[in-house]
């Protein structure tokens, strides 16, 4: 689920979408991952990392999502996040050059013991991309178009649900 800095940053938006997640039942809080987005422009690791620790009793794994720069790599790498997620620039035509910069980020983030995500892949050629630049986690609508319900609601039983 992706959540944006601003909202994890004031203390008012903050606990009112808490207060809504605390209502989820504990055992599906296993199957919940957040991604912080729209971290402002040279925002020290330390407040990464308090974001980071508001969202672990609700989550099971926590990513930040940043530019495809290997020197936020550095800087987010220690904050308690599970992986860093990027996505392809857009501001790169050079397929050589984006590969390149791509290969570095995910060998950058596994460099630090971390889980290198790709984000938001349409296409097949930056599937393949991603693949080969060695991302551990690639999504998008190229790998699998997104689903309005996780299978049918009929079949879901209270039991089913994990303690």
């Amino acid at each position: 689920i992706p959540i944006s800095y601003d909202t994890l940053s004031i203390s008012r938006l903050r606990e009112q979408y808490f207060s809504r997640l605390r209502e989820v039942p504990d055992g599906i809080r296993t199957f919940i991952a957040f991604a912080v987005t729209n971290l402002p422009v040279g925002m020290p690791a330390s407040r990464l990392g308090e974001l980071i620790s508001y969202l672990r009793p609700l989550s099971s794994l926590q990513v930040a999502h940043v530019a495809a720069d290997v020197k936020l790599v550095d800087i987010y790498a220690g904050t308690g996040c599970y992986g860093l997620s990027t996505e392809m620039p857009v501001d790169q035509p050079d397929s050589g050059r984006l590969h390149t910069e791509m290969s570095n980020f995910a060998r950058r983030a596994h460099l630090h013991r971390s889980v290198a995500i790709l984000a938001n892949i349409n296409s097949r050629d930056d599937l393949r991309m991603g693949i080969t630049a060695g991302f551990d986690i690639i999504w998008g609508d190229a790998v699998s178009g997104t689903v309005g319900t996780p299978g049918l609601l009929d079949g879901l039983r209270s039991d089913h649900i994990p303690g």
